[in-house]
């Protein structure tokens, strides 16, 4: 039997898909990868099943619930998308948010795998921290505080413009840029950090 790789790719997910579903019916709560893997095995048997593009968005939304995965786990998860061959072609279905209510479907989540969910463990603590979350510092921030500053003119010779990034050190930029460079030595651009 001879595979192609996207058919050996769906095996291998099939795979984690299982074990998931293993874990899920055991009652632990899921973490990032085994969500994933769950939710798009499940999703790639509905499609096998016929089921519409349309129900699959939906449905993909009831499978897991905040209380089936690990704390962060539900923020991490933006989005799940598989592509599945259809009785017409193949298209691909995201579903957005897939863990957005606060217990999902086992009779859904373990569809066709013939096992049966034990009571889950402890429900989950209150979220703490979001991960990826900013937690910013009240007050402003004064960028390069007590750091000396000095304007040069710069004139580009060049026929495309130049991007210079803020942590950059400014003499040693593009050799079509023409200006002091003994005088910019130690310096980069007054800028905040990402621009």
């Amino acid at each position: 039997m001879h595979l192609a790789p996207k058919d050996l790719d769906k095996l291998v997910l099939h795979q984690a898909g299982v074990v998931a579903q293993k874990r899920y019916a055991r009652g632990l709560r899921l973490n990032y990868p085994e969500a994933a893997a769950l939710l798009a095995t499940q999703l790639l048997e509905f499609i096998r099943d016929g089921e519409s593009v349309a129900t699959l968005m939906n449905k993909g939304k009831q499978l897991l619930g905040f209380a089936d995965v690990l704390e962060g786990v539900a923020e991490l998860l933006a989005e799940v998308q598989v592509e599945g061959t259809f009785p017409d072609s193949t298209k691909l279905v995201t579903v957005h948010q897939p863990i957005c209510r606060e217990h999902g479907a086992p009779e859904l989540a373990l569809y066709g795998s013939g096992l049966h969910r034990v009571a889950p463990s402890a429900a989950p603590p209150a979220p703490a921290v979001v991960p990826g979350e900013y937690l910013l510092a009240d007050g402003d921030l004064i960028l390069n505080d007590n750091r000396a500053v000095i304007e040069l003119e710069v004139l580009n010779r060049g026929d495309r413009p130049v991007q210079v990034g803020s942590h950059y050190p400014f003499f040693e930029t593009n050799a079509g840029l023409d200006f002091d460079r003994a005088a910019a030595f130690g310096y980069r651009l007054h800028i905040p950090a990402g621009t």
